[in-house]
This record gives structure tokens, C-alpha cells and sequence, in this order.
């Protein structure tokens, strides 16, 4: 089950770190020249901690309480210096003094191409310079589990490549190269959104006249997966009348993947009028996996005129009826409606619509 936290949340202080720059006329970096690279976290702005539960319009940003900064040449990482160079800069920024929305970083070797941030990790990735491999960073195991907090998602950049900045000869104060990064951290999940569940029968001689909610799970859905978006691991069951209520009955209370929907009453009407109750902010969290598509499945089960039923939705579908590619950062909002025919019906399957809206990034700090 979810527990809905209140946090109250300082407003982030803003931290912005510029360079130095100088007024030269172009020059020609040598091979071997060291660079000096500044990173723009777009989206940033500071927010508050949300209930967990509630619906999320477009453009709702996602928190962002700390972040690693990573310089690679593709196979490598690199650590930066600072600016005196003097020893290595620190590239983990923990939410303590405000969480930056720009920062640059200097005496980087010449091969380093790229850049990733990681955001919401919890404490600093140790990373031992011009040996630390990308792929262990990329291969680092993420559990679908640990991903239900809407204020703690592991965000993500990708590997992004560096620009030279836009005036070719902008030189920093040691006469070294200039590049930059503009980077959107997005969630490494998509989230499904219940809003409300529309219930209506077909005709005056519907055999239900009651409806009563018990619960809601989610099936096919990868559990694991990595940072990088490989090697999923999928938690799937076949649902059908022989094994739906086995599979109900297997969910402990504390597990995040289903809900207790028993408080959800609804009052059967007239024939072809639709009954709406409210969900009370069912959502599941989920990875998306480019190299293996799957359909994630959302599960009912309710009782009518005391009969035990259930309903498995079979796709998921645009407004214009296509159906849904799933992408990681984005929100699925839907209306779970269905008819007395469909409860009624052998398969026992439903096609659902839904709303996809993309996340933002926001930046708290915590209160004590």
C-alpha cells in the first residue's frame, strides 16, 4: 500500500557558478588542451514536496534534491579540477546549500566528449579518475520498488554531448576551451494515473445491478532494470478466471504494486448512463525498456450482486485510438471505464485511453 507523506520544504536556494572569461581574439586549441565545461540544469526551479497521491497536470515539475555531475570520453570516466587547479573539483551537489542550476567545471582532459547527471541518488558515486568504466555507472540496478516516491525518483540526463560554446573563441581565464551542456533530467520511470472509474450497463436487462471495488494491482512490468535502461527483468502473470485469485490474494499489505479499493462504492443507474466515483490517487510507477516494449496491465477485482469478478485491460490507447508507446518522464492519466457486458464477457479484457503529459524537474530543500 502507499503512504502519502506531507513534507514541508524550504525553497531551493539557487546556486549559479560562472566563469571567468576574458575578451581574446580567436584562437586554436592545441591538441591536449585541457577544457573547461559549464552545465545548465533546465526546468529547475523551487517547489514543495507533494502528497504522493495526487493527479499531476503537464508540466508539474519533479523534485530534484540532490545530483552527480559525470565528464566522459564515451568508455571512461574523468574527474574536472577546480579552478586553480589544484585538486579535483567536487562534482556532487547534496541539496545542503541549495541545489544548482548551473555550474562550471575546469582542467578537464581533452578526450572527454559527453556528460551525464544522475539526480537523487543519496550520496556521492565514488569515481576514480581515467579508470572508472561508464558502464558501471550506466549498469547500475534500479528496483521498481524503490521508485513509488514521487519526490525521490531517480532522474536521469543520458549521455550528452558537449558543445563549444557558441562563440568559438571564448576562452576561459587559463586560456583553455569553453564547452557547454544544457541537460532535463527526466524520471527513469512513467507513471499510470488513475482518476476515477466509470462504470455503466448497456440495457435495462443487465444482469448486475451492483457494483462493490475490492482491488487494483499492475502486471507485466519490469521490476529491475538499469540506470542505462538495460537488462530488464519482467514481473508478469497469466490472468485469467484460473489464476486471477491466487494472484489477489498474494499481495502483502506493505507491497506497492496493488490497492485496497474496498472504500469505493458504486450505485448502479439507468441503462447507458455512466457512473464516475473517484479513484482517490491510484497511481504505479513502472521502467520502460526501448529494447524490449511491453504492455504494462492494470488488474480489477470487484464483486457485483455478490458474484466475484474481474477486469484486465488488454491496451492502452491515445484520444485518437493508437496505441500508446510508453516512454520513461511521462505521465499516463486515465479513466478506468467499463461496461456490465465487459465484466460479463469470457475474456474479461478492456481497452483503456489515456493522456500522456510529460514531467519537468523542480529542486527542494528539505526542512528538519
Amino acid at each position: 500500500m502507499k503512504m502519502n507523506l506531507k513534507f514541508f520544504a524550504l525553497a531551493a536556494v539557487a546556486v549559479s557558478v560562472t566563469l571567468v572569461s576574458c575578451n581574446k581574439t580567436q584562437t586554436v586549441s592545441l591538441p591536449g588542451t585541457p577544457k573547461s565545461v559549464t552545465i545548465k540544469l533546465s526546468n529547475v526551479v523551487p517547489g514543495t514536496r507533494s502528497m504522493g497521491g495526487e493527479q499531476i497536470a503537464a508540466g508539474t515539475k519533479v523534485t530534484l534534491n540532490d545530483f552527480q555531475v559525470f565528464f566522459t570520453d564515451g568508455t571512461t570516466l574523468y574527474l574536472p579540477k577546480n579552478i586553480d587547479n589544484t585538486d579535483y573539483a567536487e562534482t556532487y551537489f547534496d541539496g545542503t546549500g541549495g541545489v544548482p542550476t548551473e555550474a562550471s567545471f575546469h582542467f578537464l582532459p581533452a578526450q572527454v566528449t559527453s556528460v551525464v547527471v544522475i539526480g537523487n541518488i543519496g550520496s556521492k558515486i565514488t569515481v576514480e579518475n581515467g579508470v572508472t568504466a561508464l558502464s558501471e555507472l550506466q549498469n547500475r540496478e534500479l528496483e521498481i520498488a524503490g521508485q513509488q516516491d514521487i519526490d525521490n525518483l531517480t532522474l536521469y540526463s543520458g549521455v550528452q554531448q558537449l558543445q563549444l560554446a557558441s562563440d568559438a573563441s571564448h576562452m576561459d581565464a587559463h586560456d583553455t576551451p569553453v564547452y557547454t551542456a544544457d541537460l532535463t533530467l527526466a524520471p527513469r520511470i512513467a507513471r499510470l494515473f488513475v482518476k476515477d472509474f466509470t462504470y455503466s450497463v448497456k440495457s435495462d436487462a443487465s444482469v448486475y445491478k451492483t457494483l462493490e471495488m475490492l482491488k487494483m494491482a499492475i502486471n507485466n512490468y519490469y521490476g529491475k532494470t538499469t540506470l542505462g535502461g538495460s537488462e530488464s527483468e519482467l514481473t508478469s502473470q497469466e490472468i485469467n478466471t484460473s489464476t486471477v485469485w491466487n494472484w489477489f490474494s498474494g499481495f502483502t499489505d506493505s507491497a506497492w504494486n496493488w490497492d485496497d479499493l474496498s472504500s469505493i462504492k458504486v450505485t448502479v443507474t439507468a441503462a447507458n448512463t455512466p457512473v464516475s466515483v473517484e479513484a482517490g490517487g491510484l497511481y504505479y510507477h513502472f521502467f520502460v525498456d526501448d529494447d524490449k516494449p511491453q504492455v504494462p496491465q492494470l488488474v480489477l477485482q470487484c464483486v457485483s450482486d455478490d458474484e466475484p469478478q474481474y477486469l484486465a485491460t488488454l491496451n492502452f490507447k491515445d484520444s485518437d485510438g493508437e496505441p500508446i508507446a510508453w516512454e520513461n518522464g511521462y505521465i499516463y492519466e486515465m479513466s478506468f471505464s467499463f461496461t456490465d457486458e465487459q465484466l460479463s464477457h469470457p475474456d474479461k479484457c478492456v481497452d483503456i485511453t489515456v493522456n500522456p503529459v510529460e514531467w519537468q524537474v523542480v529542486t527542494v530543500t528539505p526542512e528538519f
